[in-house]
């Protein structure tokens, strides 16, 4: 999930694109056959988007509960160099302001990444 994060910075003040100016800006560069090769990909990234989340959620979660709480995340960005971004990690993906990352909300939040990059690929190459 990592990975993705570089490429999609959510704003929950617009529903459209907000987050994704790189992406629109690259589709210049795309024809017809490297937008499928990104519809795949994004294909590809949902199939295994459960099995990383978890990962990544069991991974950080010490105390077992299943989700990770900002002191659970704030351990895991020191260890992983990104301590300055726990704030915006909760900002973005605890939608409902328990101060909680679920498994769930992070799974939400790439599926809707993808969709929102799908619907700039579809719109400049129909399929």
């Amino acid at each position: 999930c990592e990975d993705d994060e570089r490429y999609y910075r959510h704003d929950r003040r617009s529903e459209r694109h907000a987050g994704l100016p790189a992406l629109e800006t690259g589709v210049a560069y795309f024809d017809a056959e490297k937008a499928q090769e990104f519809r795949d990909m994004v294909a590809e990234k949902r199939t295994e988007l459960d099995d990383v989340c978890n990962m990544f959620i069991s991974g950080a979660d010490t105390n077992g509960n299943g989700v990770l709480d900002k002191e659970e995340a704030r351990a895991w960005a020191v260890e992983n160099g990104k301590e300055a971004k726990v704030e915006a990690l909760f900002q973005h993906l605890d939608e409902n302001n328990d101060d909680k990352i679920s498994e769930a909300e992070l799974k939400a939040f790439f599926n809707k990444a993808y969709d929102q990059a799908l619907e700039i690929i579809n719109a400049k190459f129909p399929q």
